[in-house]
């Protein structure tokens, strides 16, 4: 059983340069836990843990080309109401830049790595893979097996990852602000990731190099999109079809 509360509080304000932008957040969340087993390493039990979560944003450039870097930590103390010790947090430098005058051709790089320390629960390992709500994309995996049981994808206290993304754009759909959306763009996607994961504790696989190729359909709006796409592993030689939204940066 988990319950989750959270509180958060977000700032903005003016970066230190033309067409930048710096934001800051620092939400706190009680996860409650009752379970119970055995694994070395892992936190398997039914402590508590509270922690604080911080996140900010950089966007030095804001045009036809742009660039952000994103950074979230999370940290859990006593103080914060958590029987566990433990913190880490993530680093990314995304870039998109649009290929010609009109938009219709976008190449995106990502560049992201994370790190954590102390005793980290199975639920605050770094996850690579394809969900509803991706986070760390590696997207000739799936985070979750046939069953719907997590830990079918790479998972480890440290983790380095690459996407490069090229999409065109088929056709602009209005919306006619359905949904206080004016348009949807339907475009095709190919992408290519790479990424290798390290576990401290020696509980999953790790220091293999992955690299995922594949492409498929996006639905692109102002605010985020629905993505529909196949993924295979060039490492492993496995494959799969995944569903999943995500978010415009």
């Amino acid at each position: 059983m988990v319950f989750v509360m959270e509180a958060s509080a977000q700032q903005k304000a003016d970066g230190p340069y033309i067409n930048s932008q710096i934001e800051k957040g620092a939400p706190y969340t009680l996860v409650l836990l009752t379970a119970s087993g055995a694994q070395p390493g892992l936190a398997l039990d039914n402590r508590n843990t509270g922690k604080m979560l911080f996140e900010a944003s950089i966007l030095p450039f804001d045009g036809r080309f742009r660039s952000r870097i994103h950074g979230e930590g999370f940290m859990a103390r006593e103080e914060l109401l958590s029987d566990i010790h433990y913190s880490g947090g993530t680093v990314e430098w995304n870039n998109r830049v649009l290929l010609d005058e009109d938009g219709r051709n976008r190449l995106e790089l990502t560049v992201k790595a994370g790190t954590s320390r102390g005793e980290v629960p199975v639920d605050d390992y770094f996850m690579l893979g394809v969900r509803q709500h991706t986070e760390h994309f590696l997207r000739g995996h799936d985070t979750v097996d046939g069953e719907g049981h997590f830990g079918h994808a790479p998972m480890g206290t440290s983790f380095s990852l690459a996407n490069v993304t090229y999409d065109r754009v088929i056709r602009r759909l209005p919306f006619f602000n359905v949904l206080n959306f004016p348009y949807v763009d339907l475009k095709w996607v190919f992408f290519v990731d790479g990424a290798r994961t390290f576990d401290r504790a020696d509980v999953f696989n790790e220091g293999k190099f992955l690299v995922d190729v594949g492409g498929g359909f996006r639905l692109d709006t102002p605010t985020g999109s629905f993505n529909l796409t196949y993924g295979r592993s060039v490492t492993d030689g496995t494959g799969t079809f995944s569903a999943y939204l995500g978010k415009q940066w």
